[in-house]
């Protein structure tokens, strides 16, 4: 993948792509085991924590989102269904639709962004609205969005080479 034409990105702000919202304040007593994902601050299992039922019918958080960590394990995760999730998380609902190849490439530029935030410098909400990221725009001034999913797809087929040689030698 060719990362020559970075002067065609353009710096943009999280809070004009999304709108950002925050999760609940749900302690383990509070889960009951059910059938809806739990995201929390975790860089495994796509950050689900527990799968548990809908106390108080809470509003789940929509599919095609992206899930920010603002304390712990400082990643952002595209999530594909709906979900609850902590209040240690920023959700960033996208203002008008975008692939999920799109999200993902985007998570990864959250994910970079957001590395050096620490317990002495902890992410929040207002914080992550204020964001800024570099992401590749057309000469048509739209968001390329055949050089995200592109890229998406060319990191996609890298991890499944590595997995398939990981298996190949019982690594895995």
């Amino acid at each position: 993948m060719n990362l020559s034409n970075v002067d065609k990105w353009k710096k943009i702000k999280i809070k004009d792509l999304f709108q950002v919202g925050t999760g609940y304040r749900l302690t383990k007593k509070q889960r009951k085991s059910g059938d809806v994902p739990f995201v929390s601050s975790s860089k495994f299992e796509n950050g689900i924590v527990d799968d548990i039922s809908n106390p108080d019918n809470l509003t789940l958080c929509k599919p095609n989102t992206i899930t920010v960590s603002m304390r712990g394990s400082m990643i952002a995760l595209y999530h594909s269904e709906p979900y609850l999730c902590s209040e240690s998380i920023a959700v960033l609902t996208p203002r008008t639709y975008m692939h999920p190849q799109e999200l993902k490439f985007i998570a990864t530029v959250i994910t970079y962004l957001i590395r050096d935030f620490n317990y002495f410098n902890q992410l929040n909400q207002r914080k992550v609205r204020e964001l800024c990221m570099y992401i590749p725009y057309t000469s048509y001034g739209e968001r390329d969005f055949g050089f995200m999913c592109q890229f998406v797809n060319d990191l996609s087929d890298k991890a499944d080479q590595h997995l398939e040689f990981m298996d190949g030698i019982g690594w895995l």
